[in-house]
């Protein structure tokens, strides 16, 4: 279960970079000097651009497969913010998707969060687990954040963990300071300290600085500095860890991202070897878009599938042979293909589905397309 949180909990904070919708995200591991899928993400948003869907599935090297493995269904209000989320994993048994936590989200009047409770899944009903509630300052900047854990024994809220902001005049994030409660002295104790620093012309931000409260004071912990390329696209994120012993910052782990049009392409996670002083691989984690950047003009990939219905096989052509990601998904919005390829003629052998129907989503760079097809017997 925390497993399965903990992924939920990445999943949306990866929504988005810079504000561009992404279509896909793909997580591969560095093994044995190549690269080794390992998980994927497919969003699926309506006409909007509000976010309706992420399944998550998991590779499967035995069976040379995506396989599900949780999904979290979006329920929005009019206004495109979130009413509420349900995570649900995937059963392989019984071949259906099985409700396992749900966030209901609560707005002010600038539609800022005010809170979200979280539930659990228990003997066919949801039960309170936990719940998040901010708090903004007159000019509608977060302040605070606290955590609530709910006693289901004396049925109230009980404190537990807080966050504290610092912001600067103009809004942005001066630093952070996370507590948690102690019920014993009935007080805030102090945990983590996130100082952050910034670009004067573009407010990008530089470094942030995170300490822990250790004996009264705070002690460095970990740093972070952020890189740009001449367009103020983030090239390189690299963390530092305290060297208490010799009071310095060393290496730890670093990302280099590739970007193309504002947006970032891919970035590759490195951990640095202390023994051959070198950055070794670990991750690379690659993201396609339904749309282009707002400076360029949507295009929708123009594409007739044929035969349809199919019974084998399915064709259809590309503008290009630059790389073309295709995902196919059942009714239920299971995934049940995917594809990478790099060729003007696509043919998909589609035989091994079932009859019914299906939606394949086809993405080439800045290009687009969703269809439906009917696969025959």
């Amino acid at each position: 279960m925390r497993k399965l949180k903990a992924v939920a909990f990445f999943i949306i904070l990866s929504l988005t970079i810079f504000g561009q919708n992404i279509q896909t995200t793909t997580y591969e591991t560095w093994s044995n000097n190549s690269w080794i899928k390992s998980t994927s993400q497919t969003n699926s948003y309506d006409n909007g651009g509000n976010l309706l869907m992420t399944i998550t599935s998991i590779w499967d090297s035995l069976l040379n497969k995506w396989c599900n493995y949780s999904q979290i269904i979006y329920t929005n209000n009019s206004d495109g913010t979130i009413q509420y989320s349900t995570i649900q994993s995937w059963n392989n048994v019984s071949g259906l998707w099985l409700n396992s936590s749900k966030s209901t989200f609560a707005y002010n009047e600038k539609q800022k969060v005010n809170s979200i409770v979280y539930e659990n899944w228990s003997i066919d009903t949801w039960v309170k687990n936990s719940k998040k509630i901010n708090h903004y300052d007159t000019n509608g900047y977060l302040i605070s954040s606290k955590n609530q854990i709910w006693d289901n024994i004396n049925l109230k809220w009980n404190d537990y963990s807080q966050q504290v902001i610092t912001n600067n005049p103009d809004g942005v994030i001066q630093n952070s300071v996370s507590q948690s409660w102690n019920a014993i002295s009935q007080t805030w104790i102090n945990g983590g300290l996130i100082d952050y620093t910034y670009s004067p012309q573009t407010k990008k931000i530089l470094t942030t600085i995170n300490s822990i409260w250790i004996n009264g004071k705070w002690e460095n912990s970990s740093s972070q500095i952020y890189n740009y390329d001449t367009s103020d696209q983030m090239n390189n994120l690299q963390t530092k860890m305290w060297d208490n012993n010799t009071k310095n910052w060393k290496n730890y782990t670093q990302n280099i991202y590739t970007n193309n049009n504002s947006v970032v392409q891919q970035y590759i996670s490195q951990i640095w070897n202390s023994s051959s002083y070198s950055w070794t691989n670990g991750q690379r984690v690659s993201y396609t878009y339904p749309l282009t950047t707002e400076n360029d003009e949507v295009k929708d990939l123009k594409i007739k599938l044929f035969p349809n219905p199919c019974v084998d096989k399915i064709h259809f052509q590309v503008p290009n042979n630059s790389k073309t990601k295709i995902n196919i998904y059942d009714i239920k919005g299971n995934l049940v293909y995917v594809n990478t390829l790099n060729d003007y003629l696509v043919d998909i052998d589609v035989s091994n589905l079932i009859s019914g129907l299906y939606i394949i989503c086809v993405c080439q760079e800045s290009h687009f397309m969703q269809s439906k097809f009917e696969k025959l017997e």
